[in-house]
């Protein structure tokens, strides 16, 4: 079970996530296997997560989940929306490595802008 509080609800078009709680890389790596775990069983090809996460992860963490996303997530959009100045850019960063991979990602800061890409076929 995630660390992180979830709130998850499918929505037309596509399965919406908000994740809130302290930030920690072992968090972070158990909410994308429990979500790869989720988009597997009920066959879900559109996600937009919505981080309202508290704290950082290194610059080292970000790669290494970026890795394991890329990995989880093959042929899954994925809108992930962080809103903060703070870790906007860390999370550009892991959008880069994850798109290098053949990830299907894009960050956005806001849900609607996120909701727009994610729904363009």
């Amino acid at each position: 079970m995630s660390l992180y509080t979830i709130k998850s609800e499918d929505r037309t078009g596509y399965h919406y996530v908000h994740i809130s709680g302290p930030e920690s890389f072992d968090a972070a790596v158990l909410f994308w296997e429990e979500l790869a775990l989720l988009a597997r069983q009920e066959s879900l090809k559109r996600i937009l997560i919505e981080d309202q996460v508290d704290g950082r992860l290194s610059t080292l963490e970000i790669h290494r989940l970026s890795e394991i996303v890329s990995r989880l997530f093959r042929g899954v959009r994925v809108a992930f929306v962080d809103p903060k100045d703070e870790t906007y850019e860390d999370n550009k960063f892991g959008e880069t490595v994850v798109r290098n991979r053949a990830g299907i990602v894009k960050l956005f800061s806001s849900v609607e802008s996120a909701e727009s890409w994610l729904l363009t076929p």
